[in-house]
């Protein structure tokens, strides 16, 4: 995991942002509320005690915050264009590449989820960074022909992300302002993440 604010809202996931430095500031910025959500439902992943303990911890110091944050409506987040799953140029690459970058999907997808679903399809795990990994899983799982399945459990965690801040910030009105762009990308990603896996399986069928 990566607590930085460059991960989750720049293209390039550079390390801008650091959350421990933000904790130990004096008065905690509203702008927290833009990417730490986002953080805490990809540690939430990781299915690790220690790690529910730590987003708990971060979800009751988000609720706490006060003051106005707006997105930038110029952000990743909120420009980037989805995949365009019918353009001939549009392959497992291109959907790797938008899968890691959370700005662009909504999700951080983890080594451990990764590594979950590799051992879920008996697919070999691989070796590099997450990006090498991701497309190991789905190149792995298209051979064996699950990557319909692998594509919608990543569709399910989606959903799961977008319930989780709907329901866990619904009271704040800061905070829900905030996730507004993550929870729309999310649900549009959920939607293509579906659609990626019909098209893939019926490429591969044809």
């Amino acid at each position: 995991m990566f607590p930085f604010e460059g991960v989750f809202l720049q293209a390039e996931m550079g390390s801008l942002g650091s959350l421990a430095e933000s904790l130990r500031e004096d008065r905690l910025a509203p702008s927290l509320a833009l990417w730490v959500p986002a953080f805490c439902c990809a540690v939430r992943d990781l299915n690790r005690p220690l790690g529910g303990l730590v987003a708990d911890g971060l979800d009751q110091v988000l609720l706490g915050l006060e003051g106005e944050v707006v997105a930038d409506p110029q952000s990743p987040l909120t420009q980037a264009v989805m995949l365009d799953l019918h353009d001939p140029q549009t392959d497992l690459q291109s959907v790797v590449e938008w899968l890691s970058t959370p700005c662009h999907s909504g999700l951080f997808v983890s080594t451990a989820v990764i590594e979950r679903l590799a051992r879920n399809f008996d697919v070999p795990r691989g070796f590099g960074n997450r990006r090498r990994l991701l497309r190991a899983l789905l190149e792995g799982s298209s051979r064996y022909g699950g990557l319909e399945r692998v594509l919608s459990m990543l569709s399910e965690l989606a959903g799961r992300h977008r319930s989780h801040l709907e329901a866990t910030y619904s009271d704040s009105v800061l905070i829900h302002q905030a996730t507004g762009p993550w929870r729309a990308r999310l649900g549009e990603s959920q939607e293509l993440l579906k659609e990626a896996g019909r098209l893939f399986a019926s490429r591969g069928s044809a």
